[in-house]
């Protein structure tokens, strides 16, 4: 799957959603980000919740000087994710 950039969920949700409809059932997948640019931590967040089965934190911004808990965690009810799909149970 070729990801260019990590637009924001409202623009590129949807593309995401389809994208991993249409892979259906597989075994593995391989991300092609050479070229990508960057985007919004919450676009990264939404491809990853299509690849874990249970809710999981990937992502922790360190905020030394606010000292508290920036933990960003996968959505186990992002659209079209169905139990069919093998994730992984980290």
């Amino acid at each position: 799957m070729k990801v260019d950039v990590f637009a924001p969920v409202d623009v590129c949700g949807a593309t995401a959603t389809a994208a991993f409809a249409a892979l259906g059932d597989v075994d593995a997948v391989i991300f092609d980000l050479r070229g990508n640019g960057g985007g919004t931590p919450e676009m990264v967040t939404y491809v990853e919740s299509y690849l874990f089965a249970k809710r999981a934190s990937l992502l922790r911004p360190l905020h030394a000087r606010r000292q508290q808990d920036d933990a960003v965690w996968t959505n186990p009810d992002v659209p079209g994710r169905s139990s069919r799909h093998n994730r992984c149970t980290c």
